[in-house]
């Protein structure tokens, strides 16, 4: 009974050490990690493209409901917001009348 005893004990202090240097590896890489995160963000070019193109934007809120929208429509620049229940409160887009808000 002691030896198994003793065998179960080994065991036990050897999974401690390697939990124990996973903590200590963790604990390490953790300001490591940290210093890379300020280095990207003081390089913009690196973390936003110098450009965003696309044929037409769409900005929706939390619903998922289109609230304002910014592309081409019949060859024409057009600037579309919508109210909550989606209906139009203001387009502006090449000779266009622009509708007033409500």
């Amino acid at each position: 009974m002691p030896s198994d005893l003793t065998s179960r004990l080994e065991i036990l202090e050897r999974q401690h050490r390697r939990l124990r240097a996973l903590c200590v590896l963790s604990l390490a890489a953790a300001p490591t990690l940290a210093l890379l995160v300020p280095a990207r963000a003081d390089r913009p070019d690196v973390l936003v493209p110098p450009t965003v193109e696309a044929r037409r934007f769409v900005v929706r809120d939390a619903d998922g409901q289109p609230r304002a929208v910014l592309g081409l429509q019949g060859g024409r620049v057009i600037l579309t917001l919508r109210r909550g229940d989606g209906s139009v409160a203001l387009e502006l887009g090449e000779d266009a009348r622009p509708h007033p808000l409500r």
